[in-house]
């Protein structure tokens, strides 16, 4: 094997989804603006769409990663008494190490989707339409799509 042979083992093959992807970036924001749930629930629809298992799979678990760190944030405040705001950041920094994760495992496969001509919903017109549903979405719906164990807990 020469140098210049290229090396396919880690590109995965192509796989043509029947409806429009979310692109990475796009999972990246949702992972990051609404939460680990809806970034989840976004992660599991390409991955569906790509029908690969092990990216289903991986969507499942950063949800459920997500939904329970929700609920270990706020048992850390029901016993230390910290305010939710201590505790926002480090939880939004986990959401977005989760985006990470799922959009790096994606990329490959929605570059793929992408070079067979497959559709792909425009980034432009996808963050503008995600801001506009952060501006508009109500603070007690974002606090939940945020901290989903709130909505279980009732508070």
């Amino acid at each position: 094997m020469t140098e210049y042979q290229p090396q396919l083992q880690r590109i995965p093959d192509a796989r043509k989804a029947p409806v429009p992807l979310i692109p990475v970036f796009l999972l990246l924001y949702i992972f990051l603006a609404f939460g680990g749930l809806a970034g989840g629930v976004a992660a599991l629809y390409n991955a569906a769409a790509l029908r690969r298992p092990w990216l289903i799979l991986l969507a499942v678990v950063a949800a459920g990663s997500a939904f329970a760190l929700s609920f270990a944030a706020i048992y850390t405040m029901a016993v230390t008494g910290m305010s939710g705001r201590a505790l926002g950041l480090p939880l939004q920094l986990s959401y977005l190490g989760f985006g990470a994760l799922v959009g790096w495992q994606q990329w490959a496969h929605v570059r793929g989707h992408d070079h067979l001509d497959g559709q792909t919903i425009p980034v432009l017109q996808g963050f503008l339409g995600l801001f506009a549903l952060q501006w508009f979405l109500s603070p007690q719906v974002f606090l939940y799509l945020f901290s989903p164990a709130r909505m279980l807990l009732g508070g």
